[in-house]
């Protein structure tokens, strides 16, 4: 009997105000191991790319360990500006930024391949950040891209 699962959700939790809740991400499977292939939207636990090794409790597959990360980053950038939105986005894809996922109008969540200039993104979203036009967070960070930060 085959049981291989070449495309699964897993379960990845994150805290929502002090309630533990778990969002499903999609992920396919190489060999042993999983590709995260969706970008995680509240979790900070891993980034899309990233390979992990999965535990299965009840049907329910949870992350056990990341085995290779992929040096991707997630983003979580809530629009204080509606009409603003036209505007980051250009200024992502100007970065070469391509993967965005849309909670809502008012939240977005960005996958930050490894290519990208860390430091110059992060210095953009501040701005707009102490301009009141958005609010961020750095959901997962690289340990590339971590360290491109601290070079600066």
């Amino acid at each position: 009997m085959d049981t291989t699962r070449p495309n699964i959700k897993i379960d990845l939790p994150y805290d929502d105000n002090g309630t533990l809740k778990f969002e499903k991400v999609l992920c396919r499977q190489i060999g042993d191991y999983y590709l995260v292939s969706s970008i995680p939207v509240f979790s900070h636990a891993v980034a899309f790319g990233d390979i992990i090794l999965l535990e299965e409790d009840n049907g329910n597959f949870y992350v056990d360990t990341v085995i290779s990360p992929s040096g991707h980053s997630v983003i979580q950038i809530m629009i204080k500006k509606p009409e603003f939105i036209e505007r980051l986005l250009k200024t992502l894809h100007d970065l070469g930024i391509e993967a965005t996922t849309r909670a809502d109008e008012f939240y977005l969540v960005v996958d930050v391949p490894p290519r990208i200039n860390f430091s110059q993104l992060t210095s953009i979203l501040e701005k707009y950040a102490e301009s009141e036009i958005i609010a961020y967070r750095h959901a997962c960070i690289s340990d590339e891209h971590l360290l491109s930060c601290t070079k600066n």
